[in-house]
């Protein structure tokens, strides 16, 4: 056989197995879980840091300085807020229109990076996955993927399956296109109507589990976040994020 010929043949059978080791997202969640999640102890990156710039953290630091002095009319300014859009420009807010057009550009070009490393045991039997982990993520302890339901349990809470996510471009903390799931829970239910703005008496807990597959490198992200705001008060707040 002509050796051109072999060589096209073997590039194209070794493309296909890689693309079989590592496309993990198929958009049938009960499959890509268990092939995901294997019984095994990896090594996860932490991804709860961001990774610093001199100049955001400078506005910043003047924006939380001013509405620290100034509470009581931000907790009112807030309400004007509308959907989907950042707040409008104040300048009781510490910082020139320039800059707070600078401040929002540079907040959404934030990039997340690692804070260390920490072992995380798999556990995958009778279609179910369990997590041993410990420090900061022993949050994962409180974690269990039902397969045959799917659906996440997470202390006393059951998250359904919310939606396939696909994000199509890489302008997000991650820096890559990736796809994934959600599961969530909420109470209530936040739609459109919901009025976030009326702090005093605003009580929601959201608790939403996702898993996506980067395309950059093929790496594997998982999060579990938990919130809770009590009369308008944040009383629970975790959120760990990992990569392996």
């Amino acid at each position: 056989m002509n050796k051109t010929i072999i060589l096209l043949l073997s590039i194209i059978f070794l493309t296909s197995c890689v693309q079989s080791q590592t496309e993990k997202i198929t958009g049938i969640p009960t499959n890509d879980l268990s092939n995901i999640f294997k019984s095994q102890t990896i090594t996860a990156d932490i991804m709860d840091g961001i990774k610093s710039n001199p100049r955001q953290l400078e506005l910043t630091h003047k924006l939380q300085s001013s509405i620290q002095k100034n509470w009581e009319w931000y907790q009112e300014y807030i309400k004007t807020a509308k959907k989907g859009e950042p707040l409008a420009y104040h300048p009781n807010m510490g910082i020139t229109e320039e800059e707070y057009a600078e401040f929002l550009k540079l907040a959404n070009d934030v990039e997340v990076e690692s804070t260390g490393t920490e072992k995380l045991e798999i556990i995958n039997a009778d279609n179910k996955i369990k997590f041993k982990g410990d420090g900061r993520l022993s949050i994962y302890n409180d974690l269990t993927i039902d397969i045959t339901n799917n659906q996440i349990l997470y202390k006393d809470y059951t998250l359904p399956f919310l939606d396939e996510v696909n994000i199509e471009n890489a302008d997000n903390g991650l820096k890559s296109k990736w796809k994934g799931y959600n599961w969530a829970y909420e109470y209530p239910v936040i739609t459109e109507e919901t009025d976030l703005t009326d702090l005093e008496n605003l009580n929601i807990t959201v608790i939403r589990f996702t898993i996506g597959q980067l395309e950059k490198n093929g790496k594997i992200y998982v999060q579990i976040k938990e919130r809770k705001l009590e009369s308008g008060i944040k009383t629970v707040d975790n959120q760990i994020p990992i990569m392996f």
